[in-house]
């Protein structure tokens, strides 16, 4: 913190020594050196009084509570103050503009009191505009960290979602199989270690490759099909091509899950899901398509509720602004989610 601060006053030492020393350079070119000077160094103490009353305290102050009323006058004594400043300043650098010789007859003089602060408000009015901008910029990029803080827990708490009832439901159909002797055993358990593997590393990670992604979607649908027999079909179109490109993880899950959830996961008749995931005009299309009970009422509600598509939007928002587009549609027996990422 202290070199961070000896950096700052630093710079602001820098700063103000270039912008007089320009103020010599510019003045000079018209006038005596010693004008110059003169016209340089008796406003310096206003543009001090003015830029740092502003920047060290009434724009933070501003920026904390948001209260103009206050802003606005703690502006007008800051500029008073720095106007009086200025006013002493033109008393001891230019003799030949005092009124009567007399130091209050020339400070208190009204006309030169109300043009004074146009002869050093620039840099400080220069400065609050540079301050302000910084501001907005800090708290936009505060703002999308807290957002993102945000997407990481709420991808954590899929996560814990996910693994409770699918464990149950997982490890009941792995008994099952156990008891019958199933040759499905140790793959069905070679699965769910592939799947846990994910959640648990892979998921911390900020970009994951597409294919372990699909994979990871694999292996859930196969141990979902577990629990729906033949009742299930499950088809798969995938690119292969696309296997190395990054993505954000779990980011495609939450459609097969709410496949799942929703619609091919009801209790009796038979069921299907369709994913796909193509390279169409530079891009990711990733299409999921399930069954659902004819002439379902909870179609469009369900599938926009629960954790997965309801928050999906909010992850997409974070990690791939304006470069997604996603959408929903469903007929009389089916529901459908289309998902394109600009490449």
């Amino acid at each position: 913190m202290g070199n961070i601060t000896k950096s700052r006053v630093l710079l602001h030492i820098v700063c103000w020594v270039l912008l007089k020393g320009y103020e010599l350079i510019f003045y000079t070119s018209g006038s005596s050196f010693d004008y110059a000077y003169r016209n340089a160094f008796s406003r310096f103490p206003a543009e001090l009084i003015l830029y740092y009353a502003g920047i060290a305290y009434i724009l933070p102050a501003y920026f904390e509570n948001r209260n103009i009323r206050r802003l606005a006058i703690q502006l007008l004594v800051a500029l008073v103050v720095a106007t009086i400043a200025y006013r002493i300043g033109r008393y001891y650098f230019f003799p030949q503009a005092r009124i009567n010789n007399n130091f209050w007859q020339t400070l208190a003089h009204i006309p030169s009191f109300f043009v004074a602060p146009f002869y050093f408000i620039s840099i400080p009015a220069l400065g609050y505009i540079i301050f302000i901008f910084s501001r907005l910029h800090s708290n936009e990029l505060q703002k999308k960290e807290a957002e993102k803080q945000r997407m990481v827990a709420e991808v954590n708490l899929l996560k814990s979602q996910i693994q409770p009832h699918f464990l149950f439901n997982t490890l009941n159909n792995l008994y099952g199989l156990a008891l019958s002797s199933s040759g499905n055993t140790a793959d069905s358990i070679m699965r769910l270690s592939k799947i846990m593997e994910y959640m648990l590393y892979n998921s911390e990670r900020e970009y994951v490759p597409l294919g372990l992604e699909m994979q990871y979607i694999r292996d859930y649908i196969e141990l979902e099909k577990l629990r729906y027999g033949k009742r299930l079909q499950v088809s798969f179109d995938i690119d292969d091509h696309l296997s190395d490109i990054l993505i954000a993880p779990l980011l495609f899950f939450p459609f097969v899950e709410n496949a799942f959830k929703h619609g091919s996961g009801r209790e009796e008749g038979d069921t299907w899901i369709s994913v796909s995931l193509k390279n169409e005009n530079a891009a990711i299309v990733y299409v999921v398509v399930n069954s659902m009970a004819p002439n379902s009422t909870s179609a469009g509600s369900n599938h926009t509720g629960g954790y997965g598509l309801q928050n999906l939007q909010k992850r997409l928002n974070l990690a791939y602004p304006g470069k997604y587009k996603l959408e929903q549609s469903s007929g009389a027996d089916y529901y459908m989610s289309v998902l394109t990422l600009a490449l």
